[in-house]
């Protein structure tokens, strides 16, 4: 957005969907449960070698 009068109304700037790339649903769920499975997989090594976390 370069700011012009053209992409702002009243000082708020309008976004201009054209200029954002497609969200493919599933992108961002995919990244999150990818993070999340690793770190599960790591506390269940953890666990397997008997190092369990204090809590």
């Amino acid at each position: 957005m370069t700011g012009s009068s053209e992409d702002s109304v009243n000082g708020f700037t309008v976004p201009n969907p054209s200029r954002f790339s497609e969200d493919v649903p599933g992108d961002v769920g995919d990244d999150a449960n990818e993070i999340r499975f690793s770190a599960e997989e790591a506390l269940i090594v953890e666990q397997a070698h008997g190092n369990f976390p204090v809590t």
